[in-house]
């Protein structure tokens, strides 16, 4: 649809194609014509208005511009539309005419393959059961063929599967020498192991020994310690029985000169009364009481009730304990009570001679 932009009477009459009318507005200026002296101010007014008009009327004028270059691009696209789709069908007409073509030699194969294959069935039909035994003998053939490769393989593999075997054994024995082997050697390990287990034993009963010879010899230093502990008790108590032996002489003989002065005395006194002599009457000694020579600072004289005790046994006095080293009859003439001689319990007996 190509052709020439529109021409009539209507787009003859839009303002932008003539003159603007001088008329209409002397009219105007004739109709709003100051009565008041503001006829300036009017005229002004209508000139602006009649500017805009005027602005109006171009920018109506591009945009009919516009439109017309618009349309003219508008038949341009359409008719080169026209064209494609004039080319389009011919290519279509084309191509439906080789297809059509197309499908008639298609259809001319299909009756000459059904044609071969009904010669085909005629001629199977021919052949009959040779055919169909040697077909049957080939079949079988190839069944024994494909059998044969079959064993082929089967061979091979167990082939492959015997040197495999092999291998395996000569491993095993491998590992049979080397269990072997680790058997030498753990029985080693186990006898090294008993050896070391006897040497503990003894290791330790030689140790318990010397802990026993140990204990031993601190049992004997600790006799030692106390024998010598002894010994210096039993050199102080001799020392100390010396010291009281020759105290007790001494009062022994101070006893003996006391009765002789007192025997001197008494014959003395028998003298000068006359008195050749005193009978001396004989004592018994007395069961019922008795007296004790305690040691001390000085030894003192205690009576005590009942016989005198033995010589060894312990008795107390005091709340301390004595051990009775002597006893005998009294040293004073007249008196029948036993005396008893005592020392501290604690003090060792002294050693014989």
């Amino acid at each position: 649809m190509q052709g020439q932009p529109r021409r009539d009477r209507e787009w003859d009459h839009w303002p932008g194609r003539r003159a603007p009318d001088e008329r209409l507005r002397n009219r105007l200026r004739g109709l709003f014509a100051a009565t008041d002296g503001h006829g300036t101010d009017v005229e002004a007014l209508i000139a602006e208005r009649g500017r805009e008009i005027e602005e109006r009327s171009e920018q109506l004028a591009r945009t009919i511009a516009d439109l017309e270059r618009r349309e003219e691009q508008t038949a341009r696209l359409r008719a080169a539309v026209e064209e494609m789709l004039r080319h389009g069908s011919a290519e279509l007409d084309e191509r439906h005419a080789e297809l059509t073509l197309l499908a008639r030699q298609l259809g001319d194969r299909d009756e000459r393959l059904a044609a071969s294959e009904r010669e085909l069935a005629e001629r199977r039909r021919e052949l009959g059961a040779v055919e169909l035994r040697r077909a049957a003998a080939e079949r079988k053939e190839a069944a024994l063929a494909e059998r044969e490769a079959a064993l082929d393989r089967i061979a091979e593999t167990l082939a492959g599967r015997e040197r495999k075997l092999a291998e395996s054994e000569r491993q095993v024995a491998d590992l049979l020498a080397r269990a072997a082997q680790l058997d030498a050697r753990e029985l080693s390990l186990e006898q090294l192991v008993a050896e070391t287990e006897a040497a503990r034993r003894s290791l330790a009963a030689a140790q318990a020994a010397l802990l026993q010879r140990e204990s031993r010899l601190v049992d004997l230093e600790q006799r030692e310690r106390e024998l010598a502990l002894r010994e210096t008790q039993v050199e102080a108590a001799t020392h100390d029985l010396a010291t009281r032996e020759a105290a007790l002489a001494a009062e022994r003989d101070a006893v003996s000169a006391g009765r002789g002065a007192l025997t001197q005395a008494v014959a003395a006194v028998a003298g000068g009364l006359g008195i050749e002599g005193m009978p001396q009457a004989h004592t018994e000694a007395r069961a019922d009481t008795h007296v004790l020579f305690v040691p001390g600072e000085r030894y003192r004289m205690v009576e005590s009730s009942g016989p005198a005790p033995a010589v060894g046994s312990e008795i107390e006095v005091d709340l301390e304990r004595f051990r009775v080293v002597r006893a005998g009859s009294a040293p004073l003439p007249g008196d029948a009570r036993s005396y008893a001689y005592l020392e501290p319990a604690g003090t060792p007996d002294p050693p014989e001679a």
